[in-house]
């Protein structure tokens, strides 16, 4: 395939063509005799939604969709053959950027001479027919919604001749006074209907016509007349409407009911005079201070805090309120609570303190709050004298700590006095029979258990609760000790896990009873006769509010015929009450040996409601 020839140069975009076709109102283009763009101007291109760059050089089928490219060429070598032009010729078709969407084209076609009789080509005009109906169809939807939204708007539009007669005008005047179109069109509008409440009114309104003749807008508050004869505040307005050339042609005319404008200045003087109000009836010192820290507004508990007057206060800066050894930190803090202003504290956990007019200084708290003011941001500052409090809150720690110290020596003399008992009894057991010796060891092993709780609350300085698997653990290895010499091959391991689960002292003692009961049986009865085996003590959260206590052992089990509570074992007598004391659900499981599982809640259960007689629910 030959190279194709070079574009003929008579018929490129340049000079006084290219101004020509940039210029024309339609899309433009010039085409040679086979058929390829040589110029085209920007409303083409934009039709086309491709740049006329990409046009230059390349075919009509190799831009145009292909059935606007071939029914376009057979008009233009038709044009070519016969050198007559074709006008205004209707086509169908897409663009090269949306080949798919349809437009209704106008062509018209022209024949491009050299110099002489030659044909080099075609000019063709295109316009988008589509596109002009749709600009159309904007063009009225734009004034037809003009109108609504002028028409939609409560105030009052009018445009007037330079007479001062209306020529045109919106609904909402004329729904106020109940007036028709014709009946204010082409009056004066100092003579309509609004105004007659005020025979004065309509020579104001002539004057303010003639100034704003003069190039003056207007702008007053005056009241107009409704239907029903009530008076309305209006904010009114008249000014000139300049053409381009700054002349003025009509006068523009508008109002606004200004009636809420009005009850809300009424409601914020009310608002106003309340705030005073309350401000000055509040029972603590109150003051607002700008962003400079400069008191703005004070009330009459401010001068009896500090013994200011009040215009001694009123633009001086709060700072002459502090005590002067901690201004420059009072500084730094009202500059840091500026940069993210809320409602808090400003001293936080320190400790504040103020400075009187005499310059006596006094313990405070303060509470801040910003507030917009049309001034700019300002704060409220409550000020509260804490002298009684502190030396209330000082008294009451020195009661809390003699209460600790007097908790702290009850429970060391109990757990002292638990070990006495407890030396006592194994003193006693020496010269005893085997069977009382029994009996008084496990006595032994339930005081132990008791002092352990006493000993655990004095050590951790905590009177409310003590957590369960510390309190395991050092129960099971007391109970160890206690019969070690027996049972040294007995293998204990006690599984209490991580997470710390509180136990409180209402049912510590039981518990710790009715874990000893379990341990000291598996000691005793689980390996008669056997050199080793295994106990195990674990503790576990069982769901969101049980805890789970298990105590087990590959001993040779319970026999089927013992049930707890109901043996002359006084141990296993007492397994379901001290159960029912920490509200827990004892179990017996005979698998592998022995198995007890203690599921209990970690929260003391709420007591049953009371009946209105004074019994409990349920109760006889």
């Amino acid at each position: 395939m030959q190279d194709e020839p070079p574009l003929d140069p008579r018929l490129s975009d340049t000079g006084l063509a290219s101004a020509l076709l940039q210029t024309a109102p339609v899309g433009v283009a010039v085409v040679d005799t086979r058929l390829r763009f040589c110029s085209v101007n920007a409303q083409l291109a934009a039709m086309d939604g491709l740049p006329a760059a990409q046009h230059i050089g390349r075919r009509l089928d190799e831009v145009l969709p292909p059935a606007l490219a071939a029914q376009a060429g057979d008009v233009i070598q038709s044009v070519l053959v016969s050198g007559t032009p074709v006008q205004d010729l209707a086509m169908p078709g897409g663009t090269a950027a949306e080949p798919r969407q349809e437009h209704d084209w106008l062509f018209s076609y022209h024949p491009v001479w050299g110099e002489g009789p030659e044909l080099i080509g075609v000019l063709l005009t295109a316009r988008d027919l589509s596109a002009e109906r749709a600009a159309q169809a904007a063009r009225e939807h734009r004034e037809d919604l003009a109108r609504r939204v002028l028409d939609s708007l409560f105030a009052f539009v009018g445009v007037l001749d330079l007479d001062g007669t209306l020529r045109e005008i919106n609904r909402a005047p004329l729904e106020v006074a109940g007036l028709r179109r014709q009946d204010v069109i082409g009056r004066k509008y100092w003579d309509v209907a609004w105004w007659r409440h005020d025979p004065a009114l309509p020579a104001r309104l002539r004057d303010f016509h003639a100034r704003a003749l003069q190039g003056e807008s207007i702008r007053i508050e005056l009241s107009g007349c409704t239907s029903a004869g009530t008076l309305i505040p209006l904010d009114f307005m008249i000014a000139p409407l300049r053409d381009r050339q700054g002349r003025i042609t009509h006068l523009v005319s508008s109002a606004t009911d200004i009636s809420d404008r009005k009850r809300s200045e009424e409601a914020l003087r009310a608002s106003a005079v309340m705030f005073r109000s309350v401000v000055e009836s509040a029972p603590n010192g109150l003051a607002m201070v700008d962003e400079r820290g400069i008191i703005k507004l004070l009330n009459s508990k401010m001068e009896d805090l500090f013994g200011y007057e009040r215009g001694e206060l009123l633009g001086s800066p709060i700072d002459v309120l502090v005590p002067a050894e901690l201004r420059e930190r009072h500084v730094a803090h009202r500059e840091h609570y500026q940069g993210t202003p809320s409602a808090r504290e400003m001293g936080g956990q320190r400790e504040l303190y103020a400075r009187r007019k005499d310059g006596s200084q006094f313990p405070v708290e303060i509470g801040l709050m910003p507030v917009n003011t049309p001034e700019g941001r300002q704060t409220i500052a409550a000020i509260v004298d804490v002298s009684e409090y502190k030396q209330a809150q000082r008294a009451l720690e020195q009661a809390l700590r003699q209460k600790t110290a007097l908790l702290h020596e009850v429970h060391h003399r109990v757990k002292n006095n638990l070990q006495v008992i407890s030396s006592l009894l194994s003193l006693q057991s020496r010269h005893a029979s085997p069977e009382a010796r029994d009996a008084l060891a496990d006595s032994q092993s339930r005081v132990k258990a008791m002092a352990l709780t006493h000993q655990l609350l004095y050590e951790r300085e905590d009177f409310s609760h003590v957590h369960m698997g510390v309190y395991l653990h050092r129960l099971v290895q007391l109970l160890r000790q206690g019969h070690g010499g027996r049972h040294r091959d007995i293998e204990v391991v006690v599984d209490i896990g991580t997470e710390e689960l509180p136990l409180d002292l209402q049912r510590a003692l039981p518990c710790a009873l009715l874990v000893t009961e379990l341990v000291t049986n598996a000691f005793k009865h689980a390996f008669p006769g056997r050199r080793q085996g295994r106990l195990t003590v674990s503790l576990r959260r069982d769901g969101e509010h049980d805890a789970l206590i298990e105590v087990a052992d590959d001993g040779i089990g319970i026999p089927p015929s013992i049930e707890v509570g109901k043996t002359q074992s006084l141990g296993f007598q007492l397994l379901p009450m001290l159960a029912d004391q920490i509200g827990a659900r004892l179990e017996l499981h005979r698998d592998h040996g022995s198995r007890f599982t203690i599921r209990m809640p970690l929260q003391v259960p709420a007591p049953p409601p009371l009946h209105d007689d004074g019994d409990m629910e349920g109760g006889r």
